[in-house]
Protein backbone atom coordinates (compact mmCIF):
# COMPACT_ATOMS: atom_id res chain seq x y z
CA UNK A 1 0.00 0.00 0.00
CA UNK A 2 2.89 2.50 0.70
CA UNK A 3 4.22 2.29 -2.95
CA UNK A 4 0.28 2.53 -4.48
CA UNK A 5 0.06 5.59 -1.95
CA UNK A 6 3.44 7.24 -3.19
CA UNK A 7 2.63 6.56 -6.91
CA UNK A 8 -0.76 7.49 -6.39
CA UNK A 9 0.60 11.16 -5.16
CA UNK A 10 4.01 11.38 -7.74
CA UNK A 11 1.53 11.51 -10.74
CA UNK A 12 -0.57 13.82 -9.24
CA UNK A 13 0.68 16.36 -11.79
CA UNK A 14 -0.26 14.35 -14.96
CA UNK A 15 -3.10 11.68 -15.60
CA UNK A 16 -5.07 11.62 -12.33
CA UNK A 17 -5.35 15.17 -11.30
CA UNK A 18 -6.33 15.77 -15.11
CA UNK A 19 -9.01 12.80 -14.19
CA UNK A 20 -11.24 15.10 -12.97
CA UNK A 21 -10.35 18.83 -11.38
CA UNK A 22 -12.27 19.34 -8.38
CA UNK A 23 -9.60 19.61 -5.74
CA UNK A 24 -12.38 20.93 -3.24
CA UNK A 25 -14.41 17.40 -2.66
CA UNK A 26 -11.23 15.58 -3.92
CA UNK A 27 -7.83 16.76 -3.61
CA UNK A 28 -4.44 14.97 -4.39
CA UNK A 29 -2.03 15.17 -2.33
CA UNK A 30 -0.17 18.03 -3.75
CA UNK A 31 -3.66 20.04 -3.20
CA UNK A 32 -3.44 20.43 0.16
CA UNK A 33 -1.43 22.88 2.47
CA UNK A 34 2.23 22.35 3.40
CA UNK A 35 1.28 20.96 6.58
CA UNK A 36 -0.64 18.23 5.15
CA UNK A 37 2.07 17.62 2.67
CA UNK A 38 4.75 17.67 5.04
CA UNK A 39 2.74 14.84 7.57
CA UNK A 40 2.38 12.41 4.42
CA UNK A 41 6.09 12.85 3.36
CA UNK A 42 6.38 12.36 7.16
CA UNK A 43 4.95 9.33 7.09
CA UNK A 44 6.09 7.71 4.49
CA UNK A 45 9.61 8.50 6.18
CA UNK A 46 8.42 6.65 9.12
CA UNK A 47 7.06 3.61 7.48
CA UNK A 48 10.59 3.32 5.20
CA UNK A 49 11.90 3.17 9.06
CA UNK A 50 10.46 0.66 10.00
CA UNK A 51 8.37 3.02 12.75
CA UNK A 52 4.52 2.08 10.91
CA UNK A 53 5.16 -1.51 9.76
CA UNK A 54 1.75 -2.18 8.58
CA UNK A 55 -0.85 -1.30 5.74
CA UNK A 56 -3.31 -0.19 8.77
CA UNK A 57 -1.30 1.62 10.92
CA UNK A 58 -0.51 3.16 7.26
CA UNK A 59 -4.03 4.19 6.87
CA UNK A 60 -4.36 5.26 10.35
CA UNK A 61 -1.77 7.74 9.92
CA UNK A 62 -2.76 9.26 7.17
CA UNK A 63 -6.61 9.54 8.35
CA UNK A 64 -5.45 11.20 11.76
CA UNK A 65 -2.37 13.26 10.70
CA UNK A 66 -2.71 13.78 7.07
CA UNK A 67 -6.22 14.32 6.22
CA UNK A 68 -7.60 16.87 8.54
CA UNK A 69 -9.82 19.94 8.37
CA UNK A 70 -6.25 22.11 8.49
CA UNK A 71 -5.11 20.83 5.73
CA UNK A 72 -8.04 21.27 3.21
CA UNK A 73 -7.86 23.74 0.20
CA UNK A 74 -9.72 26.88 1.02
CA UNK A 75 -13.49 26.98 -0.93
CA UNK A 76 -12.91 29.16 -3.94
CA UNK A 77 -16.65 30.03 -4.56
CA UNK A 78 -20.16 30.05 -3.22
CA UNK A 79 -20.92 26.84 -3.81
CA UNK A 80 -18.03 25.32 -1.72
CA UNK A 81 -18.27 27.83 0.97
CA UNK A 82 -22.09 26.90 1.16
CA UNK A 83 -20.57 22.89 1.28
CA UNK A 84 -17.20 23.71 3.18
CA UNK A 85 -18.94 23.35 6.79
CA UNK A 86 -19.94 19.43 6.33
CA UNK A 87 -16.10 18.80 4.24
CA UNK A 88 -14.74 20.32 7.16
CA UNK A 89 -16.75 17.91 9.37
CA UNK A 90 -15.60 14.75 7.31
CA UNK A 91 -11.60 15.58 6.03
CA UNK A 92 -10.94 12.09 5.58
CA UNK A 93 -13.68 11.41 3.49
CA UNK A 94 -13.09 14.56 1.36
CA UNK A 95 -9.64 13.12 0.02
CA UNK A 96 -8.67 11.96 -3.51
CA UNK A 97 -7.42 8.68 -1.66
CA UNK A 98 -10.26 8.10 0.91
CA UNK A 99 -8.61 5.26 3.60
CA UNK A 100 -11.21 6.05 6.58
CA UNK A 101 -13.07 2.64 5.93
CA UNK A 102 -9.22 0.91 5.59
CA UNK A 103 -9.62 -0.35 9.05
CA UNK A 104 -10.08 -4.10 9.61
CA UNK A 105 -13.57 -4.09 11.52
CA UNK A 106 -13.37 -7.74 12.06
CA UNK A 107 -16.48 -8.24 9.67
CA UNK A 108 -14.43 -9.05 6.29
CA UNK A 109 -16.18 -5.62 5.04
CA UNK A 110 -13.41 -3.74 5.75
CA UNK A 111 -10.03 -2.66 4.80
CA UNK A 112 -11.50 -0.63 2.19
CA UNK A 113 -9.33 1.90 -0.41
CA UNK A 114 -11.24 4.58 -2.36
CA UNK A 115 -10.35 6.04 -5.35
CA UNK A 116 -11.77 9.80 -5.79
CA UNK A 117 -10.61 11.55 -8.41
CA UNK A 118 -12.11 10.37 -11.69
CA UNK A 119 -15.12 11.74 -13.77
CA UNK A 120 -17.94 9.90 -13.95
CA UNK A 121 -17.68 7.52 -16.92
CA UNK A 122 -19.38 8.39 -19.79
CA UNK A 123 -18.71 5.14 -22.05
CA UNK A 124 -17.52 1.94 -21.50
CA UNK A 125 -14.17 3.25 -23.16
CA UNK A 126 -14.05 5.77 -19.87
CA UNK A 127 -14.56 2.78 -17.44
CA UNK A 128 -12.33 0.49 -19.32
CA UNK A 129 -9.79 3.62 -19.14
CA UNK A 130 -9.64 3.82 -15.67
CA UNK A 131 -9.87 0.55 -14.77
CA UNK A 132 -6.12 -0.20 -16.97
CA UNK A 133 -5.01 3.19 -15.62
CA UNK A 134 -5.61 1.90 -11.51
CA UNK A 135 -4.26 -1.88 -12.73
CA UNK A 136 -1.39 0.05 -14.22
CA UNK A 137 -0.91 1.48 -10.68
CA UNK A 138 -1.60 -1.60 -9.07
CA UNK A 139 1.26 -3.35 -10.90
CA UNK A 140 4.16 -0.60 -10.34
CA UNK A 141 2.78 -0.53 -6.58
CA UNK A 142 4.26 -4.09 -6.45
CA UNK A 143 7.73 -3.65 -7.88
CA UNK A 144 10.46 -4.66 -4.95
CA UNK A 145 11.24 -1.72 -2.53
CA UNK A 146 10.53 1.24 -2.23
CA UNK A 147 9.37 3.89 -4.97
CA UNK A 148 11.24 7.32 -4.32
CA UNK A 149 8.72 9.62 -2.80
CA UNK A 150 8.35 13.39 -5.59
CA UNK A 151 5.84 15.69 -3.86
CA UNK A 152 7.26 19.07 -3.36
Amino acid sequence: MRNFLVLYANDANSSWSSQDIDVFNAPMIKDLKPGGRNAFKAIIREFDQGTIRTAENLANAMVTRVFKADFLPEPRNQDQEAANASRLRQPAHYQSTNLENFQNDGTGTGRRLEMRRFDAQKSLADLLANLDAIGNLLLASRQAGNVELRIG
